[in-house]
């Protein structure tokens, strides 16, 4: 909801503030949603849970400068999924500011797990939106895959 909101009203304030407004657009009428979260196709710890963000990141920042992932490292072969989970308006409000920290790891809300490979679905059959850096492709199911070395990159 909050890419959507983005990319439907003007940036000129920049990105980080885009973001700030957008967040608190969406927190008035966005309603947390139950998931099922499968790691590395071990159902034996999928967890089942009610979620306000699950961020499946192999890097460390999102959302205009949200440092959602502070552990997280590109070449380490995993994906951080931080999941945010039954937060409230008045959590992510209080808690905003850490989230750009990157702080929030050690709340009673916030859980981490690593994995090369995340699915996702929704428990209840409602349409739980995907964000892919900043875009809005579909609703889940959904399947995310690191493929280690897939790349070379050449740094002077």
């Amino acid at each position: 909801m909050v890419d959507e909101l983005v990319n439907t009203t003007t940036k000129r304030f920049g990105g980080r503030v885009s973001f700030l407004i957008a967040t608190a657009r969406a927190g008035l009428r966005y309603r947390n949603q139950r998931v099922r979260i499968v790691f590395d196709d071990d159902t034996e710890s999928a967890v089942d849970v009610t979620i306000n963000t699950v961020a499946v990141a192999n890097g460390r920042y999102f959302g205009g400068g949200m440092f959602i992932a502070p552990e997280a490292e590109l070449d380490d072969g995993k994906f951080d999924v931080v999941m945010l989970g039954d937060f409230n308006l008045k959590d992510m409000v209080m808690t905003s500011r850490r989230l750009y920290a990157g702080t929030h790891l050690s709340m009673d809300k916030v859980s981490v797990r690593h994995a090369t490979k995340v699915y996702a679905e929704s428990l209840d059959g409602s349409d739980v939106r995907i964000d892919l850096d900043g875009e809005t492709p579909g609703v889940l199911p959904a399947t995310f895959s690191l493929m280690p070395r897939a790349i070379r990159v050449v740094v002077p």
